[in-house]
């Protein structure tokens, strides 16, 4: 919903949706049951209430508002109705009382601690991405920054990996030339397709670009202690949030692309 544009909030709350039933098939699963196939939302919902009842815990709340927040899903995605941001922003306040419901309840986790960080596979990366939302949550903004740039040091060694010749060459049967001149490019390159990746994966997740122009030039602001102490007297917590969204989700790709990019390449394990 920041964009503000006409689909945003729409669109935000199919995502409320799926959020609110992949938690509830979820709680089904916590409880043993057998959901069918094609199951509603509502059938969803009844079926994993009804299992916490059942094993003497208390029913999921905010059925009512639940149900409201499905309507307006299936008229937007449906239907084509526009959904009013004031409208959206309840039923983000619902869906936030009810998934820190099903997980305190249910599985004994404390939803505000909750973070992508955790599914990022490389620990060292995970350990810099932690300790950033520990800053921010600190208000330490110049902490908080300085592990990003940690955390980018970090990916951007290991992302190296995908470019260096000698794997390149295995692909194809390149001439000496043409080898050369990659070899002789090959950091310009690297910083290209880096920018590219994050661009692609925050407009996938709906980052504007010119908020990741800012996180970009926030990073590469970092270099001394007098300018990180400026930039963080410029930046929004919520830009920094962002941008450890964003680098979260560049090493969970990056880990992904490693695994297939050496299933393909000739004495690497997949």
């Amino acid at each position: 919903m920041r964009g503000g544009g006409i689909f945003d909030a729409g669109m935000a709350v199919s995502h409320f949706q799926d959020a609110v039933e992949l938690a509830l098939v979820s709680t089904a699963a916590q409880f043993g049951v057998d959901l069918k196939d094609r199951a509603g939302f509502l059938d969803i919902w009844d079926a994993a209430s009804s299992a916490a009842r059942d094993a003497g815990m208390e029913k999921i709340p905010l059925r009512t508002d639940m149900k409201a927040m499905n309507a307006a899903r299936i008229g937007f995605k449906h239907m084509g109705n526009r959904v009013e941001r004031s409208d959206a922003e309840v039923h983000y306040v619902n869906v936030e009382r009810v998934l820190s419901f099903i997980c305190s309840q249910y599985f004994d986790l404390n939803f505000d601690k909750l973070s992508l960080v955790t599914y990022v596979t490389v620990e060292i990366e995970r350990q810099a991405l932690q300790e950033a939302l520990d800053c921010l949550d600190a208000k330490d903004k110049i902490g908080a920054l300085r592990k990003c740039i940690d955390a980018l040091k970090l990916m951007d060694e290991r992302s190296s990996w995908f470019y260096e010749p000698g794997h390149l060459v295995q692909f194809s049967n390149m001439d000496r030339e043409v080898f050369d001149y990659i070899r002789s490019q090959i950091g310009h390159l690297r910083g290209y397709v880096r920018h590219v990746e994050r661009l692609v994966m925050a407009g996938f997740y709906g980052v504007p670009p010119m908020e990741l122009s800012v996180v970009d030039l926030m990073l590469a602001k970092m270099s001394d202690a007098a300018s990180a102490e400026l930039l963080a007297r410029a930046v929004s917590d919520d830009i920094i949030s962002r941008g450890i969204e964003i680098l979260t989700l560049n090493s969970i790709g990056i880990s992904d692309r490693q695994s297939e990019v050496r299933g393909l390449i000739p004495g690497t394990n997949g």
